[in-house]
């Protein structure tokens, strides 16, 4: 049985006791899915920049044009989601 410490965000040591080759199997995989969650938040930066940005358009828009924007927003929201 191998002990393994880490810190905390709030500075507490835990201690994990890993028993068998599962447990390493599982510890691989999760120290392996860090890139795939940090690629996961850049994609979700770039969403909120765009949505951001689309928001800040929509803003600077002639009246009428705002309300054209706002009547397809309430059509797409009356035909419900797409399947």
């Amino acid at each position: 049985m191998t002990v393994m410490r880490r810190m905390t965000v709030t500075g507490v040591v835990k201690t994990r006791h890993v028993t068998d080759d599962h447990d390493l199997a599982r510890l691989v995989r999760e120290a392996r899915d860090e890139d795939a969650a940090v690629a996961d938040i850049e994609g979700c930066r770039a969403r909120l920049q765009r949505a951001r940005a689309a928001q800040s358009a929509l803003a600077a828009l002639p009246a009428e044009q705002l309300r054209t924007a706002l009547r397809m927003r309430r059509a797409d929201l009356d035909a419900g989601p797409a399947i």
